[in-house]
């Protein structure tokens, strides 16, 4: 496994690389680490395993639960709020690099990232804000954010993830519809 407190990345002219551990199943072996590459267009770097050494690290991406139990994903590039108590809707996805823009307008009677169909068992229309969400964390930086959404909608469950890099204009979603039943 990777020991976590004094392995870093270094690159061949002995920079340390922001780094990032993921601890996966609770346990050291099953350890991985991340890390920002650069290279150039048509070139190449080595990067090395430095132990015995603090991991690189510098202000990053991270997760927050907030006040009112909201979570916020934050890096460089983005502002996501996300809002567990309506389904795991995405209540503010801020661009910050295109002047704080927010890309959520609280006026649509649809939420962004809402999960909406018709059930014929039901009769109607049902969304995934009827019905309030768990969000776990991850990963929590500084290198990437991820958190998982866990919900139902109707009584399909439903688990998106959503992750974000620091200093990557992206923003990766998976979602995961656990249908049981024809709807």
């Amino acid at each position: 496994g990777i020991n976590t407190d004094h392995t870093s990345i270094v690159d061949d002219k002995g920079e340390v690389a922001p780094s990032q551990i993921i601890n996966r199943n609770n346990s050291q072996a099953e350890n991985e680490i991340i890390f920002r590459s650069l290279a150039p267009a048509t070139g190449q770097n080595t990067y090395a395993l430095q132990k015995n050494m603090p991991a690189g690290q510098e202000n990053g991406v991270s997760v927050a639960r907030m006040d009112n139990g909201d979570y916020r994903i934050e890096s460089d590039h983005y502002r996501v709020d996300i809002d567990p108590s309506a389904g795991g809707v995405i209540k503010h996805l801020i661009a910050k690099k295109l002047g704080n823009k927010d890309f959520v307008d609280p006026r649509d009677s649809r939420k962004f990232n809402e999960i909406r169909g018709y059930f014929t068992a039901e009769e109607r229309f049902i969304s995934s804000t009827e019905q309030p969400a768990t969000v776990e964390i991850f990963e929590n930086g500084p290198v990437r954010a991820l958190v998982e959404v866990s919900g139902k909608i109707a009584s399909t469950p439903f688990t998106q993830t959503i992750a974000i890099m620091q200093d990557e204009a992206r923003i990766d979603l998976g979602i995961r519809i656990h249908w049981e039943k024809d709807t």
